[in-house]
């Protein structure tokens, strides 16, 4: 073997250690700034080598290399601001369950800027901020970060091809869902539970053919539920939300009320009777007197116009020359039937009164000599 192949292999290998130093570095960095020293379990960290000496919750590959760090529920605490992207080989990072706070959307960057990350577990902490753009071109595939304090937009995230898995729940979200989800080509589990997410759902959700779990329970979602959800092979949580009825078959979910000028009948939708008004919760009213509801399915009844009238449960009002005409109507009819009855009483008296004189001059002129 040459000198020159010597050196080579030499230099080489000292580069391979520099890589290694860095990553080592930026190890002790994390235990520094998380109270590594309060860890409940901090094995071996900082002494020697952490692939050879295996530091707690450490991973490495076959040519030492951090692959993986596994710290969840550890105690770890402190602001984490930064992830030293000399990790570069890093597939795995859970530290998930601890005490860390922090803005998310500065610490994003340098999570961004792993090119192996696949699963991130940050769940179950203090952090704070919004979510960046930088994973739509990231290659994280398990995204976890329930249980903090994010808020923002979810427009970026949710145009992310390569997620797999996104669990935002329980975090304050005071956002609407977009209304496309065409890059979400790889979802199969989507837990936005437990936010403030408003407005109504798109029916594009049903096109994500992969998705096998979808949570958007506790939110304050309004309006009907797509049907193209029932046509999926998934399970689903829509509960603790304010859904209109009906609910599309296949999904077990209590509707709460319908749109406006129908009722709740059963699970359905059923149409309130001209006449009456429905707020879509409660049942059908009838509209109280000198107003109306023309057609049936109104949310409200209408006054009548001035100079109109009308009964409980009219579906038209009545003008007032128009109840004129039917009072004098009636006063017409009363007094043509008590005319009536008059003429039969009086025909009747007069008939009883008048049969005994005739009587007794028939009798009369048929025995003189009673004359």
């Amino acid at each position: 073997m040459s000198p020159w192949t010597l050196l080579s292999l030499f230099l080489l290998a000292g580069v391979a250690m520099a890589a290694d130093e860095d990553e080592i570095d930026a190890l002790k960095d994390l235990y520094k700034n998380t109270a590594g020293a309060n860890w409940t379990v901090n094995t071996n960290w900082t002494i020697g080598d952490p692939c050879k000496n295996h530091w707690y919750g450490v991973y490495c590959d076959s040519g030492s290399r951090v692959t993986a760090l596994l710290l969840s529920n550890n105690g770890l605490a402190g602001k984490l601001v930064a992830i030293d992207t000399s990790l570069d080989q890093l597939r795995t990072l859970d530290l998930s369950n601890n005490r860390l706070t922090g803005d998310f959307s500065k610490l994003a960057p340098y999570l961004c800027s792993l090119p192996q990350l696949s699963v991130l577990n940050l769940g179950g902490n203090g952090f704070t901020g919004t979510l960046t753009n930088c994973f739509v071109k990231a290659s994280v595939d398990f995204f976890y970060m329930r249980d903090n304090h994010l808020s923002g937009s979810l427009r970026d995230i949710l145009a992310t091809p390569s997620l797999v898995e996104l669990d935002l729940s329980g975090n304050k979200f005071h956002t609407q869902l977009p209304s496309s989800f065409d890059d979400l080509v790889n979802i199969v589990k989507l837990d936005l539970s437990n936010n403030q997410l408003y407005g109504y759902l798109s029916s594009e959700l049903g096109d994500l053919a992969t998705l096998k779990l979808l949570n958007l329970s506790h939110n304050n979602f309004t309006g009907t539920i797509p049907s193209a959800l029932a046509a999926l092979d998934f399970t689903a949580d829509f509960s603790g939300n304010t859904w209109e009825c009906p609910i599309p078959s296949g999904l077990s979910v209590n509707c709460t009320h319908c749109r406006a000028g129908y009722t709740v009948v059963n699970g359905l939708c059923k149409e309130c009777p001209a006449g009456f008004s429905g707020n879509g919760h409660s049942e059908c009213v009838m509209c109280p007197a000198n107003t109306f509801s023309p057609v049936a399915g109104s949310a409200f009844c209408s006054q009548c116009p001035r100079g109109a009238f009308s009964f409980e449960g009219s579906a038209d009002c009545v003008g007032t020359f128009l109840l004129v005409q039917f009072v004098l109507i009636v006063l017409v009819l009363v007094l043509v039937v008590l005319s009536l009855i008059l003429y039969c009483v009086l025909r009747c008296w007069l008939k009883r009164h008048n049969k005994a004189p005739a009587n007794d001059g028939a009798t009369a002129y048929l025995h003189p000599e009673f004359s």
